[in-house]
């Protein structure tokens, strides 16, 4: 990559300094090659280091990626199988429901009785199998064993276990099976070819011991053969960006599954090591563990693969940088005349403005496109002394700390009460109202813990209703609210918690010291030359007077604070006779 970059170097400086013997002079430098001088040091340079950097950065990505692409993947396969094996596990359960494993009854062959008896346990036990819908495609043997004798079976392959070679008290998994307290275990149907070593195999065993509470000695299984064509689909469907392949074994290390062939010493490498060589690959290994069953999910990529692909892309990035470098030169040759004679007059302008002459502007020049820079830069010198002068920035930032300050005042101020409702609701046995109450205060406090500025008026109002609805479950039939808001008004922007201090006052001091029943009704209007909010209750009322007092309408007082800072056309009325009214007036062209 370096020699690259070197010949291509060789190659720039070359057409360079033909160049510049037709218009460089004893003693004196060009406009040129002072810019080929720069862009040497600003773009050579920084570009060799940025395509370091890239490629550094890219292929940690990369490998990061890789990485969580397969934990996601290791997840989601482990709660596939998880979610599939529980399906299938519902029907080693099924034996349980049989009246023979909850008995003192045998069935002896010796007995004049036993055909009978067998009969009678095959149909419940098909019944039984019915209504765990048995009916499955991937479910190859199905065997009930009881004491040495199979009592009810469905079989893929009719000679398996029938042959003298074939008993079943011999198979590795037998004992485990009864020291497993009644839970499913999982044995392995591979098989390992002698001259290759590969382990093949279709199908998994899974085993329960049914549990005999009357008669304990009884020793009984369900033994169900699976096939693996499930993983097989679902593995195939997984788009990973990786060559991978998955293997899941049981907890004693045997495997259960795998998407491609492989041979013992792969698998233990799989089972004892994060990285390792296989088919002249390096491969690692993340395992994950079933939640419910005692199996190890193993999903391995190749880290190979992961370095190609950056190769790939990282070559692809070296032919875009080193085009890019090309005919950046050929355009600089070609427009040379015109970037020099042109930017000469935008940067007399900038050196005046670096001096502080805001006076400054650019003159006209004969390229369009630098012409226009030349106007816009103008422009933005207008605009900059505009807002320098009036202070602008300062301004916004200091309402913005006003604003801020402002709102962190308001908070809720009713969630002890609240919580006390909720005690009482569960302690009577309102489920119900103590559900939807819950579902009120997590809208009110998701809402409350929001850090916006602002809200539309309809998402204000549906804070309001479910801060009301709170104190209604606290006052119940004494207090009733309503509120209206036309369509068209709850897409108007406010400040967020700017009704809430209002309400709080109507219901904490207007209706709270009441003991008739109260209403508090907000209704929004919508007119040609107004906006207007108004919260009317008939509680005790207050003097209006003391309004204008901070110290006595420290709520009222920030809320005013809030419209000047937000609307300076915003006004707040309030009046108190039979009813107290608190009415926000907006004219309509400021509103929106």
């Amino acid at each position: 990559m370096f020699c690259t970059i070197g010949r291509s170097y060789d190659i720039i400086h070359k057409l360079f300094n033909r160049e510049n013997k037709s218009l460089k002079k004893p003693g004196q430098h060009t406009i040129f090659s002072r810019l080929v001088i720069s862009f040497a040091a600003s773009v050579l340079g920084p570009t060799i280091c940025i395509i370091l950097l890239v490629i550094v950065v890219f292929y940690h990505n990369n490998t990061s990626k890789a990485q969580q692409q397969m934990e996601d993947s290791s997840i989601l396969v482990a709660n596939n199988i998880d979610s599939y094996l529980s399906e299938i596990g519902t029907i080693t359960i099924a034996p349980y429901y049989h009246t023979y494993f909850g008995s003192q009854k045998t069935i002896d062959p010796s007995s004049a009785s036993y055909a009978s008896a067998l009969n009678d346990f095959q149909t419940e036990m098909r019944s039984l199998l019915n209504l765990s819908n048995y009916s499955r495609s991937d479910i190859l043997d199905l065997l009930v064993w009881s004491d040495g004798r199979y009592l009810y079976y469905i079989l893929y392959n009719q000679t398996k276990y029938f042959q003298p070679t074939y008993q079943i008290e011999k198979q590795e998994w037998f004992d485990k099976a009864f020291r497993n307290n009644g839970k499913i275990i999982f044995a392995s149907n591979y098989s390992e070819n002698r001259e290759t070593g590969v382990l093949s195999g279709n199908s998994f065993y899974m085993v329960r011991n049914i549990n005999n509470l009357v008669n304990r000695k009884q020793k009984n299984l369900i033994i169900l053969n699976v096939s693996t064509k499930y993983f097989d689909e679902q593995f195939e469907k997984m788009n990973l960006l990786f060559q991978s392949f998955i293997v899941i074994t049981n907890g004693q290390g045997n495997i259960i599954y795998s998407s491609r062939p492989i041979t013992a010493n792969i698998l233990r490498s799989i089972i004892s090591k994060r990285v390792f060589e296989y088919d002249d690959t390096n491969w690692q290994v993340l395992t994950t563990d079933s939640n419910k069953f005692d199996l190890k999910v193993h999903v391995i990529y190749s880290l190979d693969d992961v370095k190609h692909q950056t190769s790939f892309l990282i070559g692809y990035i070296l032919l875009i940088t080193l085009g890019g470098i090309f005919l950046a030169v050929i355009l600089f040759r070609h427009f040379n005349k015109w970037i020099s004679s042109s930017a000469k007059a935008i940067t007399s302008t900038f050196s005046e403005l670096e001096k502080g002459n805001l006076s400054a502007r650019c003159p006209e020049v004969y390229v369009k496109e630098y012409n226009e820079i030349g106007h816009s830069v103008n422009k933005a010198i207008i605009r900059l002394e505009e807002k320098i002068k009036n202070e602008y920035i300062l301004t916004i930032q200091q309402k913005t700390v006003q604003l801020y300050a402002l709102q962190s005042q308001i908070q809720p101020h009713f969630l002890i009460n609240t919580i006390y409702c909720f005690i009482a609701l569960n302690q009577i046995g309102e489920t119900e109202k103590l559900t939807n109450a819950f579902y009120q205060l997590s809208n009110l406090l998701r809402y409350v813990l929001s850090k916006k500025q602002f809200s539309t008026v309809g998402e204000e109002l549906d804070f309001l209703n479910s801060y009301l609805m709170l104190h209604k479950m606290r006052f119940e039939n004494r207090l009733e609210f309503s509120i209206e808001c036309p369509k068209d008004a709850e897409s108007i922007k406010i400040p967020r918690l700017l009704l809430q201090p209002i309400v709080e006052n109507s219901v904490i001091h207007g209706i709270e010291p009441c003991e008739h029943p109260c209403y508090c009704n907000i209704k929004v209007e919508l007119q040609d030359t107004v906006f207007t909010i108004s919260i009317i209750d008939n509680g005790v009322g207050f003097d209006t007077s003391s309004i204008p007092d901070e110290k006595d309408s420290v709520g009222l007082y920030y809320i005013r604070e809030r419209l000047k800072l937000w609307n300076g056309s915003a006004k707040l009325f309030v009046e108190s006779s039979d009813t107290t009214r608190v009415l926000i007036k907006i004219p309509m062209e400021k509103a929106t």
